[in-house]
């Protein structure tokens, strides 16, 4: 996945553009969205690593499912959306169990789940999985929650002890649907696990209420366990409750008769016991608790006063003595200077020549101390020619 995510959005009309900017204000989350009319444009764009492709059905030369086809077998890091309308021909991808790595939404489709395929996408997971899983946060329905209607456990036993004193059981007691056991009567082998028959008998209950739903009414059931050591009746009690009735397991199916008349009838005093709540059934939705966004604000810091830094100060150390410069070599004066022996006195006629055009031809004429005439190029070299 990348750090940014990047989605390409594959429609010529631009309604693919608009509806993800509609999902992206819902998610409040930022990416860099590309927008293309074409699939030229599109397959450039994927070239720059992408998270999610969202694409029409119906494009210029193409359509989307065979694009989506394409981009996922290449690169199935990148997920793909179809966007369907409702006069596009159906797609197999449509179906939620299709294999396709790629979904085909068709308008009007459930916000929801374009929005849970848009976040999959970003974090890098699968769009299918994403559209088939409820939103998280979304209300879940729990049939077995809800609070066990509360029973006078003494009264309960009295209707039990006149249960076994009719039918001869081995033991009889009444447990909920939450696998509690409320009371019993009887002493049951040492052989007979009833921690284990009552958790096993207490999801029997769920069914019995979808079964009201069914055959109408205030629902009771009677079931029969044959069993080579052991053989147990289970009557319900209104949609809450069950008196399990355990025989030896060569006496249960002489006794049935009895258990269902005399057991129905407990059944009935039991629910009498319990009162209206005995066919209350409270459905529970719990709301799991949205994911949390946190973003870092850096809030700028206002100063009541104006802040100072200090500023280092020079420190001079006066102690310190400072060198003297360097004395400069005094030169000896020359005795007797005479400037004509240097210079001589015969040149300052030559000076004004230097400034006399009518004189600069003669002057070059004249021979240089036995050198004879100066060339062209000696003349240029003095300043004499330009």
């Amino acid at each position: 996945m990348v750090d940014i995510p990047r989605i390409i959005t594959l429609d010529p009309t631009g309604a693919a553009g608009r509806a993800l900017r509609s999902a992206l204000v819902l998610l409040d989350v930022s990416c860099t969205h590309v927008d293309v009319p074409s699939v030229g444009q599109a397959m450039l764009e994927l070239n720059a690593e992408a998270s999610l492709l969202i694409a029409a059905y119906a494009l210029d030369y193409d359509n989307g499912p065979m694009i989506a086809a394409a981009v996922s077998a290449s690169r199935p890091e990148v997920g793909v959306i179809v966007l369907a309308d409702e006069d596009d021909p159906t797609h197999e991808a449509e179906a939620p169990e299709s294999g396709a790595a790629f979904v085909v939404l068709r308008r009007p489709f459930d916000p929801a789940a374009f929005i849970r395929a848009i976040e999959a996408a970003m974090e890098g997971r699968s769009v299918r999985e994403a559209i088939q899983r409820p939103a998280q946060g979304a209300a879940v329905v729990t049939e077995s929650a809800g609070l066990v209607p509360p029973v006078d456990a003494a009264a309960v036993g009295r209707v039990l002890e006149r249960l076994q004193s009719d039918v001869g059981a081995m033991a009889i007691f009444l447990t909920t649907r939450t696998g509690q056991l409320v009371t019993e009567r009887g002493m049951p082998t040492s052989t007979l696990k009833k921690d284990q028959l009552i958790n096993t008998l207490a999801p029997t209950l769920a069914i019995g209420r979808g079964m009201k739903d069914v055959v109408g009414g205030q629902l009771s059931s009677l079931q029969f366990y044959d069993g080579d050591e052991y053989d147990v009746f289970v009557l319900t009690a209104g949609l809450h409750h069950l008196i399990c009735i355990v025989y030896d397991g060569d006496a249960g199916q002489r006794n049935f008769g009895a258990v269902n008349r005399f057991g129905r009838k407990a059944a009935e005093d039991v629910i009498a016991l319990i009162g209206a709540g005995a066919f209350i059934w409270e459905t529970v939705r719990t709301v799991a608790e949205p994911a949390v966004r946190r973003t870092m604000h850096i809030k700028p810091v206002k100063l009541d006063e104006p802040l100072e830094i200090p500023l280092a100060r020079a420190v001079i150390d006066e102690s310190a003595q400072p060198q003297a410069a360097p004395e400069e070599p005094a030169l000896e004066p020359i005795e007797d200077l005479d400037l004509d022996v240097l210079f001589g006195n015969d040149l300052e006629p030559q000076f004004d020549d230097l400034f006399d055009p009518d004189a600069l031809g003669t002057l070059a004429q004249q021979p240089s101390q036995g050198k004879g005439k100066l060339s062209w190029d000696q003349a240029k070299e003095i300043g004499l020619l330009p």
